[in-house]
């Protein structure tokens, strides 16, 4: 009796566990992966490695390249190029599309991600020597930056209506940047902003910064910095003088924008308000809205030993 009961709480104790096992889920070291957001950078690169990194004449080295989407916007066009190497064939992998982690789900789904890998052979070298190479992983890839800036503006009557009723009229421009983008705006002036109605035509001035917080640098048309798009205002105004544009309420970002590593461009955006649109208006809105579209590129290093003979 005493061996039944024995087995019988055995055979209870192995159920128990098998439950607890399969319903917490068995998970594979390797297998699952967490999603991943980086508010400056589109793509990031996971890994780059070469194995082995110490090596005689004639033999393969592989060399490993892993991208992810950390961001919240598809990079499009993703290539992979690998320098620093003058033997075998080291040519670019084309890796199409890589879209964004999904942030709707609960836990996220991460981002998608590729992999570039290029086998080489060592060279030969004379016999009692030893050389060390540096070789760059490069992706490149092509992505969008959004931004909108909101000035809030009254007219000269409202503006003095509000500061007798001691209203502090005091703030800050908001800009509200795409999460992911490694080329963020910013943008300072007068807020909010008095239209003045003793003249025909206001006009005032912004500061534009266009920043380049990524841990790369845009190389649009082959060109090291540049970068492309449209700045268009919403709300009752127009560009007077804004990145050598006159007049309008659209313009186009032309060779007036280069952004190397970590570097911030500041340019100024004169805005025109005119005093017939304003005379009834005692208060709105005026947006800049920026769409800014550009190849980026990013970087990896390793090293691999070369041991003659």
């Amino acid at each position: 009796m005493d061996k039944l009961k024995n087995m019988l709480m055995t055979l209870s104790f192995i159920l128990v566990l098998f439950i607890l096992v399969f319903s917490s889920g068995c998970v594979i070291p390797g297998q699952k992966r967490e999603a991943k957001v980086d508010p400056n950078n589109g793509l990031t690169i996971n890994e780059f490695s070469v194995s082995p990194d110490f090596v005689e004449k004639g033999d393969e080295i592989e060399v490993y390249l892993e991208v992810e989407n950390v961001g919240w916007t598809t990079a499009s066009n993703v290539e992979a190029n690998l320098y620093g190497w003058s033997w075998g064939n080291t040519g670019t992998k084309h890796l199409g599309v890589l879209r964004p982690p999904d942030i709707s789900n609960d836990p996220p789904t991460p981002g998608d991600f590729d992999v570039a890998t290029w086998i080489l052979t060592a060279p030969e070298l004379p016999e009692g020597t030893k050389t060390s190479y540096t070789l760059t992983g490069r992706i490149t890839y092509n992505y969008k930056s959004t931004a909108v800036a909101q000035v809030l503006a009254y007219n000269e009557d409202e503006y003095n209506r509000r500061r007798e009723q001691g209203e502090e009229l005091t703030g800050e421009v908001v800009v509200d940047n795409s999460y992911g983008a490694p080329i963020k705006i910013g943008v300072t002036g007068e807020y909010p902003l008095k239209v003045d109605l003793d003249e025909n035509t206001d006009e005032v001035v912004y500061r534009i910064f266009f920043n380049n917080v990524g841990d790369g640098v845009p190389i649009t048309d082959g060109r090291d910095g540049k970068i492309k798009g449209t700045i268009w205002l919403q709300g009752d105004a127009e560009f007077s003088d804004c990145l050598g544009v006159s007049g309008g309420k659209r313009i186009t970002i032309g060779d007036q924008v280069t952004l190397h590593r970590g570097e911030s461009v500041k340019k100024a955006c004169r805005i025109k308000l005119k005093k017939s649109d304003w005379a009834s208006i005692p208060e709105g809105t005026i947006s800049l809205i920026f769409d800014l579209n550009y190849d980026y590129y990013i970087e990896s290093k390793a090293s691999v030993t070369v041991v003659g003979g």
